[in-house]
């Protein structure tokens, strides 16, 4: 078995991605693969992301291929220049970049490009995404192209709509002794709540949704923006950071566990015996299963999944994907119910063509399934993103929730982005809570990779290919993908939901192998009958489902964070902390005066835990004495520590 510590993209081993940190006066810059990170003032993030995106007639986004770069690093300044090819389907278009930055605090981003092929463009130009933190509720002020002035604010609670319109420039302060100014050349610019997709920015992005799209983008044509940030102000006095993570408990928020489950494999097999005694023994509260009910062959799908949730003792959560008949599909449905005894928790109500549920289809529905599950929670929805619940609300009069779903790659999939993302799963839920009227929240499923395009269908239709599809990530199997799955639960149960579905039982999507070998060895190289990490992740948090959720704080949530589990009676803890660096992170906790045992989840123990679906039982534990004082430990690359406390 090969050590996946460091699998980051589609299969391949990587080593940290390139960086460089760069000066522009008193700002500090993160430089990575042609984009600028992290830009930040006085110690605030100003600037999260600038970059440059391609994107096709349905969203998909060309990966750029960089050449010639050259990077010049003065005490107070830099330039940086690169060549970029975008190739995707029909796109081919070519761009040179030059980024430049003063010691006066001012930076340039230009682009030059011409398109060597003609295709269809969603968008082609320079994107910039605003940190969530420090902003949200702050003013700011609109320069419009024509000239008109107005001021407006970075909302608290996630916007369906656009939140600035035709921009040539935007400012806003930053701190009491600072104002960034960003001033845009080449295109009209606007501003949308990336919170609605679970990113944890706003995004300033080039060519208004209210022109045509997709776009025809002939042969030859050039295209030139520049992006220019300024900053006006002093900096404070910073005091050095000794690099350490704090994580702190706040002892008076606390939130009940929610209802945990897992979705059924879309390999074209039916689960095993053996596969599903080892997930039996995670004891998990409900088993998703999708049904396409304007499909021929739902029926016999659906006794594949009563037998599976049989032999795994959960009860089902069903999607049900409803096509132009549904009051005909719905009663087809409960007449096959007649013939057995079937335990069902919890329907979605989809329709195959709609993205979120329309309120029409909920009246005819709903009644007909009263009448005939009464026991059954119903829910109405979307099976996509945040976004297109949010965009079109349904009432809620008749059903007992709402649901969604999540994944954290809709616009980028580098780990740092991956981790950005986590806490903007808790913004979707705060702002789903505005709107619910007190009614249920179910999160399903949450997902690594996305399953679809959510821009052009409703549902999967991933097929058999003998390339390894863009639904399928190989962080599943990874000790990355172990930190994520936790951090996500943390903020997900501290947002207060009542329920959520984890990825797939088995396969490249799934949180173990199973009886099978991966499809795609070269580039999902995983073994069959192995336990990805996050099977313990989950084997560790549902062993505390009669705990509670206690919130905790990270310093650096970007760095490393925390999952806290406290006992009802306040007896005993379970901790999960996760170090999201390729290089090792000294974390300390707080006030944790216990006993503790500890068992890391990294590069030296990976082997013996994904060979063992008991090994958080069978491991040894270290035993630690905090003694009233605060604990600090020093976490490996991207590893997984469990306390018990």
């Amino acid at each position: 078995m090969e050590n996946l510590t460091e699998i980051k993209y589609h299969g391949k081993k990587e080593s940290l991605p390139f960086q460089r940190v760069l000066s522009a006066g008193d700002l500090k810059v993160i430089y990575e693969g042609g984009n600028l990170r992290h830009i930040a003032f006085d110690g605030i993030e100003v600037i999260r992301m600038i970059y440059a995106a391609v994107r096709d007639g349905t969203w998909l986004t060309a990966s750029p291929e960089i050449t010639e770069e050259v990077i010049e690093d003065m005490a107070n300044s830099f330039k940086v220049s690169y060549h970029c090819r975008y190739r995707l389907n029909d796109i081919d278009f070519k761009a040179v970049y030059t980024i430049t930055g003063t010691p006066k605090g001012h930076i340039t981003f230009e682009m030059d490009g011409e398109a060597l092929s003609t295709f269809r463009k969603n968008r082609i130009g320079f994107c910039v995404l605003h940190p969530v933190e420090g902003v949200a509720g702050q003013d700011c002020h609109i320069v419009h192209p024509d000239g008109r002035e107005e001021v407006q604010p970075f909302p608290k609670y996630i916007r369906p709509d656009n939140l600035f319109l035709d921009i040539r420039s935007m400012k806003w302060e930053i701190s009491k002794n600072a104002i960034a100014e960003l001033i845009f050349y080449g295109d009209i610019f606007e501003t949308e709540d990336q919170r609605n997709w679970t990113d944890a920015s706003f995004k300033t992005y080039c060519t208004p949704l209210k022109i045509l799209h997709p776009a025809e983008v002939k042969k030859g044509t050039r295209i030139h923006q520049k992006v220019e940030l300024m900053i006006s102000g002093h900096p404070a006095e910073i005091v050095p950071s000794d690099h350490v993570v704090q994580i702190q408990f706040v002892q008076n928020e606390i939130n009940a566990f929610p209802e945990l489950g897992i979705g059924r494999s879309t390999r074209d097999h039916l689960l095993k015996q053996e596969d599903a005694w080892f997930l039996k023994k995670l004891h998990l509260s409900h088993y998703r299963a999708d049904l396409y009910l304007f499909n021929p062959d739902w029926e016999g799908v659906f006794e594949n999944a009563l037998h599976e949730a049989e032999m795994l003792r959960c009860p089902l959560e069903l999607a049900l994907f409803f096509g132009d008949d549904p009051q005909q599909e719905a009663e087809k449905f409960v007449n096959l119910l007649k013939t057995g005894d079937v335990n069902i928790k919890r329907i979605f109500l989809f329709h195959k063509d709609i993205q979120a549920t329309e309120d029409k289809l909920i009246e005819i529905l709903v009644p007909v399934l009263r009448r005939h599950i009464p026991d059954a929670r119903i829910f109405a929805g979307t099976n996509c993103n945040f976004a297109q619940l949010n965009r079109k609300r349904p009432g809620t009069s008749l059903i007992d929730g709402l649901v969604f779903a999540i994944h954290p790659q809709e616009h980028a999939n580098d780990n740092l982005t991956l981790v950005e993302n986590l806490k903007a799963q808790a913004y979707a839920v705060a702002s789903l809570q505005q709107f619910a009227n007190g009614k249920k929240i179910a999160v399903s499923p949450v997902t690594i990779q996305r399953r679809f395009n959510a821009n052009v269908g409703n549902f999967e239709t991933m097929t058999e290919s003998d390339e390894i599809p863009w639904q399928v990530d190989p962080r599943q199997m990874s000790l990355f993908g172990g930190g994520w799955t936790a951090i996500s639960f943390k903020y997900l149960a501290e947002s207060g939901i009542d329920s959520v579905t984890y990825y797939e039982t088995t396969g490249e999507r799934g949180i173990q192998m199973g009886s099978r070998s991966s499809r795609w060895p070269g580039q999902f190289y995983a073994d069959k009958d192995i336990f990805f990490p996050l099977f313990h992740v989950l084997a560790f948090i549902s062993h505390h489902q009669k705990a509670e959720i206690m919130k905790s704080i990270s310093s650096d949530p970007l760095a490393a964070d925390a999952l806290c589990l406290k006992d009802k009676d306040g007896l005993g803890m379970g901790i999960i902390l996760v170090n999201f660096n390729l290089v090792p992170q000294t974390v300390r906790i707080a006030g944790l005066n216990h006993s503790i045992r500890i068992l890391p989840l990294d590069e030296n123990t990976y082997d013996e835990a994904v060979k063992n679906n008991d090994w958080l039982i069978q491991a040894h534990w270290e035993k630690q004495q905090s003694a009233g004082k605060d604990l600090e430990f020093t976490l490996a690359p991207l590893s997984v520590l469990f306390i018990r406390a």
